[in-house]
Order: structure tokens, then sequence, then C-alpha cells
């Protein structure tokens, strides 16, 4: 047989280049160069330092587990060395609630990824700042002349800036308890010492993301009551549910990074507008009647369960000081900024009460002109805001519960049985909603008593007391929060419960 020519003469032999090989090792041509390669000598390997770029390495160290640029930029993130560059800005905003789960959950790799070391705070001030007002600035904007009118001209805003100081104080506790444990998370803090301590810290977080939940779908139905007023309540709250069941399935947080600005977009220019109009109305029509210090009712107790509601951001104190890069500044501009929120609340809420007296509906945009442009426009954005902060609750209840459960090793699989369990639990948020009814006032109280007093009194003045060991007036105001804190829980949760329709 005649031996085939080598090397080829085009392109087109060369792509038949295996089979030209096949058939002359059949033929029995050994020695042939198109059969055999003549070895040669691989040498002493270099050392990567050693190479021409030792940043970018050798083809074959790619093709490995850990060899892609991700795993390189994300194993730089040490505590020496952080990369400034790996975030984005609008990452950067939702930093506190990402974890490394949620940035690797959709791929389906056939090796285990490394563990990432972890990575030092590197978020600025203008972004820790941001997080902290729109963690702590929501719903209760527009809740508040509601509480001044159940509690008063002056009781409303006492009690406001009451638990305000205990919550302020409590919450630079736990940054106190983090600096001595070493701790970096709210539930960790109670160490393995207390395990019972533990669980219940972690049972209560999951509760009161819960009862957030809840609250923002009654709020939602009272807006739409707005643009849809002859519609049922049920109907109010059910419209929801394919609009929502969607984002509940989003695993990545940086998709709602967009909506997220807009929301806090939204906010600032609601904010704005109320002022605005309640103080054009308190011009045009004058004061109403108010009462200065409610006695002639326990209403006053509801109020004092919806102020521990109204500072919601307890649950990212601890996330938040890890992920700032100014560490002594970070307690600074928490006071400074939950300072503001709290003059801005009492602010809005005196003039608004001023403004319509003892008609000051549960919300302020329910005091809008019926059939105005502006009480179309205003609640629908109140809605739209409500919408894109709902999945961003549920996801820390995903967070707590998914990573203790066993899914399928395969993606498709495991993806959805995560969407069914979602979906259930969506499902449970709308059903007790439904089964409390449209009592806002109601679920701020039993929220703000039962879950947010214990989170953010009860607890942190506990672990002060075990962690940190005070002393003097220090160890007094531990215990006296304390009380305050219990006494908060029974009440509020006493009269919301009793007063429920």
């Amino acid at each position: 047989m005649q031996l085939l020519d080598w090397p080829p003469s085009s392109a087109n032999d060369e792509a038949v280049r295996d089979l030209r090989n096949s058939l002359n090792a059949k033929s029995g041509l050994q020695g042939s160069r198109s059969l055999r390669r003549s070895p040669s000598d691989p040498g002493v390997p270099r050392l990567r330092e050693d190479l021409l770029d030792p940043e970018i390495g050798r083809l074959y160290d790619v093709a490995q587990p850990g060899g892609f640029r991700r795993h390189h930029v994300r194993s730089q993130m040490s505590v020496d060395s952080p990369v400034d560059h790996a975030q984005t800005s609008l990452v950067e905003i939702l930093l506190p609630m990402l974890r490394e789960s949620d940035l690797s959950d959709s791929m389906s790799l056939p090796f285990e990824l490394p563990a990432l070391p972890r990575r030092r705070g590197d978020a600025s001030n203008i972004a820790v700042g941001i997080v902290i007002a729109k963690n702590f600035f929501g719903s209760c904007f527009l809740i508040t002349p509601k509480g001044f009118q159940e509690a008063g001209m002056i009781g409303g805003p006492v009690c406001l800036l009451f638990v305000y100081l205990l919550e302020l104080r409590c919450m630079l506790n736990l940054i106190e308890c983090r600096k001595t444990s070493g701790r970096r998370e709210y539930a960790q803090l109670a160490g393995d010492n207390m395990p019972r301590l533990q669980s219940t810290i972690s049972s209560m977080i999951i509760a009161c993301q819960f009862g957030f939940c809840c609250i923002w779908l009654v709020t939602n139905m009272d807006n739409l009551s707005m643009i849809w007023p002859h519609w049922s309540v049920n109907a109010r709250l059910w419209v929801q549910f394919p609009v929502l069941l969607p984002l509940v399935w989003i695993r990545h947080l940086r998709l709602f990074a967009v909506t997220n600005l807009i929301g806090i977009a939204f906010t600032a220019f609601m904010v704005v507008f109320f002022f605005i109009f309640m103080g054009s109305h308190l011009a045009a029509h004058g004061p109403e009647p108010v009462v200065m210090v409610n006695t002639q009712n326990t209403d006053l107790l509801l109020w004092l369960g919806t102020t521990s509601y109204a500072y919601e951001g307890i649950n990212v104190v601890l996330p938040l000081y890890e992920s700032a890069r100014s560490k002594e500044t970070m307690p600074k501009l928490l006071s400074g900024i939950t300072a503001f929120i709290t003059l801005v609340y009492i602010a809005f809420g005196c003039l608004t009460y001023l403004a319509f007296g003892t008609e000051v509906a549960s919300l302020a945009t329910l005091n809008l002109p019926e059939g105005s442009a502006e009480a179309q426009a205003i609640p629908g954005i109140s809605v739209i805001i409500g919408l894109a902060s709902f999945p961003l609750q549920c996801f820390v209840i995903f967070q707590t519960y998914e990573p203790r459960l066993g899914w399928s090793t395969s993606y498709l699989k495991r993806k959805w049985q995560k969407n069914v369990t979602r979906s259930f639990v969506l499902l449970i948020t709308f059903l007790a909603v439904q089964l409390g009814g449209d009592e806002l006032d109601n679920f701020l109280a039993l929220v703000g008593g039962f879950c947010c007093a214990s989170l953010a009194l009860i607890f942190p003045s506990a672990l002060h007391l075990v962690i940190c060991s005070p002393t003097g007036i220090s160890w007094w105001a531990d215990v006296l929060t304390f009380i305050i804190g219990l006494s908060i829980l029974i009440l509020s949760t006493t009269q919301a419960l009793t007063t429920w329709k």
C-alpha cells in the first residue's frame, strides 16, 4: 500500500488526517513520522513567578477547579488585600444581604468549589449610609400620623423618641458584643453555651421577616383601595400573588439592584410630595382639634408596639458593620441617619395630625382627595415600592432554611424544589393575611410588640449583660431596657390580639 503523503498539502488533507493515520497503521507502516512523533524532553517546568506573566499563568492552569478568573478574583479578596473592583456599586448597596451561595447557586459544576476566605468589609461610607437609610426608613412613614392620633400630639412623639433611644443603644450594644466575642452574626452572639437562645433568635428573625411581609401585603391592600375602591379585600390581596410568585423565585439579589434604587427614588419623591401636600392642606384649611395625650382608651399601647417596628433594620446592623470599610465611622453613621429619620417621622406625623385631626387614616395615602390624580398615582407608587420590597424581605427567610435542607444534586431538580418550597412560603403568607383581615394597626402592633421588641430590646440587652459584663450605670441601663422591652412585648401583643376585629 502506498504511503499517504505527509504533511498534508491542503486544508482538506488536514481534515482527514486521523483517517490517514489509521489507514497507515493498518498497512503496518511502523516508524513512519505520520504514525509516531519523536519524543522530546519537556524539561523542568518553570515556577509560576518565573513565567513571562505570572498573573496569567499557563494554559493548563485554567483546566482545573479554581482555574477560572472568577476564582482568581475571589481568592484575592483576602483580609490583607481586598479587590475593590470586584463589586459594582449596585451590588455594593445590597452587600449586607449577599452570601457566597447566592453568587454561585445557579452554577452546576462537576466539582466542589473551594472554601473562600472571608473578605474584609470594603463598602464605602456612602454605600453604608444608603443601606442604613433604606432599611430604617420604610412604610412607618405613612403610618406615623395615625400613631400620633392614637397616642396624642405629645404622647406619640414621646413614645417614638423614647423607643428610638432605647433601640439605638441596643444596636450599639450589638456592635460592642461583636467586638468582644468576635462573632459576626446576630444569632451566633449567643455562642455554643446558649444554644437555645441562639435558636430562639434565629426563629424570631424568621418570624419578624414573615411579619414584615404580611405588613407589606396589608399596606398594598389599603393603597389598592384608592385605585380600585369597589374591589373586595380578598381581591385586593390575591391580585398581588401572580406578581410576587415569579419574584420570590429569583436567586440573585443583584437582579433587584435596579428595582431597589427605583424604590429609593420613589420613596424620596413621596416624602417630598406629602410634606408639600400636608403643608398646603394645613395652610388652606387651618389646624384641626388634636389630643395632647390620649388617656381615653388603650390605643397608645398599639402605637407603643408600632414604634418598635418603626426601626426594622435591627437585623442588618451586624452585617452592615462587617461590610463597612471604616468600622469606626459606621456607628456614627447609624446614629446620625436614624436620628434624622426619627425627626422626619415626628415632623410628618405632627403635620398630618394637625391637618386632618381625628380624620387621619391608617395610611397617609388614604387621606388624599378621592378621585384626584394624586389619589391614583401616589398609592400606585406605594404599591410598586411594596412589591419591590417584598421579595427582599422573603429572601432573608429563604436564606435561613434553605442551607439546612437537603436538595437534589441535579441543578434543574434543585431549582424547582426550591421554587416549590418558596411558593409554599408565599402561599402561607397570603393565607395568614387573609385570616388576619384588613387590620393594619393590629398587624403593626403584633409584629412590633412581639418580634421587634424581642430583637431590638430584649435580646441585645441580655447578650450585652452576658458577653460584655457591664458595671455601674451601664448594667442598670441594660436591666431597665430588658424590663421595658418585656413590658412592651406583653402589653402591645395583648392589646393587638384583644382588639383584633
